[in-house]
């Protein structure tokens, strides 16, 4: 690992333990956008093929 890279780490590693509650609410809010989002375009591709479905 890289100089830069060891540097970025403990940073990283630094702000997540002064800000573990903020820290953990970014990634639960992170992941439920992603969640969100994944189900819409699931949701739509279902209702895509339902569609072709139909029609043949």
């Amino acid at each position: 690992m890289s100089m830069l890279a060891d540097i970025e780490d403990d940073i990283a590693s630094t702000y997540v333990m002064e800000h573990e509650t903020e820290f953990i609410e970014k990634v639960r809010s992170t992941i439920e956008v992603q969640q969100e989002s994944e189900a819409k375009s699931l949701k739509n591709r279902l209702s895509r093929e339902q569609k072709r479905r139909k029609r043949a």
